[in-house]
């Protein structure tokens, strides 16, 4: 930020540049709620010099974060986090993070959130907030009372641990279930051979969905708004499908996936429709379930999609030796964030 400029949240400094960090709505009390449910851990692709600065206003007391911080090195990637950096049991660990490519190896234990973009009314952490105490009652509801441990689990008696992967599949297995989605604009690689590996797609079947390269095929196409879409062949035979009179087929942009990802509830496709008649051009997609619950308060659009991969960011902002951005994304752009915590 310029330094004569009146920060909207928290200035701090970085190196002696100055930032300003915004806080998310209901920050402390989604930490309260993690601590007391939860061992904490912070796992951010910020640098080291950037991370201290954050927490020093987040958890200046250091009790918050008791699991470990792993923060981002130049002799690592920024395009991929990994459960392998923390001293945590798999089996019992959450991951909450608003990206799905950085966790491609943990993705049974990912609990996705919507990024945010400055909301002075976002209610992301609370609905969070309230995923997490239900996962964890699921959790021990279902342990044996006594006598289980992790010797049992790796045995597989039927005395073992049960596991978060379990607990989740059982909260949101079958929220996709009956749908098959196609995509269109929304993954780089849409070869036969390589789509059901992307992570994005890895989780849509965890959800319970299915997935096909045909339009034909598909329940729903889901697409993402880039300039010249309205001419995009899958949208066109999509929208040729509607007009036959096809019943329980839609066409929505990507905001429906995602919003039904982080929410767990399935969202309304006729909130998310895509329209070739749309006057708003190349404007941004219509607004997502989080911020239809703004009240009317306008939410500034997130520049890059929610699932795009910053490899092309990344890349760039490494290839300049002599400077290493202290986060991983930009603000001139995309509304940043800071990376909340992994927890167990």
């Amino acid at each position: 930020m310029d330094p004569s400029a009146t920060p909207v949240g928290h200035k701090i400094y970085v190196r002696g540049q100055p930032f300003d960090m915004v806080l998310r709505p209901g920050l402390q009390h989604f930490l309260q709620m993690a601590v007391s449910n939860y061992i904490v851990f912070l796992y951010t692709m910020g640098d080291e010099d950037y991370t201290q600065a954050a927490l020093r206003v987040i958890d200046p007391d250091g009790r918050i974060f008791r699991g470990g911080i792993c923060c981002w090195r130049q002799s690592e990637s920024r395009l991929r986090k990994t459960l392998k950096r923390a001293v945590c049991e798999r089996r019992m660990t959450l991951v909450v993070d608003d990206s799905i490519d950085v966790w491609a190896d943990d993705l049974s234990n990912l609990c996705l959130t919507r990024r945010f973009v400055g909301d002075k009314l976002d209610d992301g952490l609370q609905m969070l907030s309230g995923q997490l105490s239900s996962l964890h009652r699921a959790y021990f509801a279902s342990a044996p009372s006594e006598g289980w441990s992790f010797e049992a689990a790796a045995s597989g008696t039927p005395r073992a641990a049960p596991s978060v992967q379990s607990v989740l599949y059982e909260q949101r297995g079958k929220l996709l279930a009956g749908c098959t989605i196609a995509l269109t604009g929304v993954v780089t690689d849409q070869r036969e051979d390589s789509l059901e590996q992307q992570p994005l797609c890895i989780l849509i079947k965890q959800y319970g969905g299915e997935l096909t390269l045909s339009v034909d095929a598909a329940t729903h196409l889901v697409a993402r708004r880039k300039e010249g879409w309205q001419k995009s062949p899958k949208i066109n035979r999509a929208l040729q499908r509607q007009q036959a009179g096809e019943s329980g087929f839609y066409v929505v942009w990507d905001h429906w996936l995602l919003d039904t990802l982080a929410t767990w509830q399935k969202q309304v496709e006729e909130s998310y429709a895509v329209r070739l008649d749309d006057d708003r051009g190349d404007s941004p997609p219509p607004p997502s379930f989080f911020s239809q619950q703004l009240s009317g308060i306008t939410k500034a659009h997130v520049a890059s999609s929610d699932f795009e991969n910053a490899a092309a960011l990344n890349a760039a902002a490494e290839s300049k030796t002599d400077f290493v951005p202290p986060r991983k994304r930009h603000r001139e752009d995309v509304a940043d964030f800071v990376p909340l915590p992994l927890v167990h």
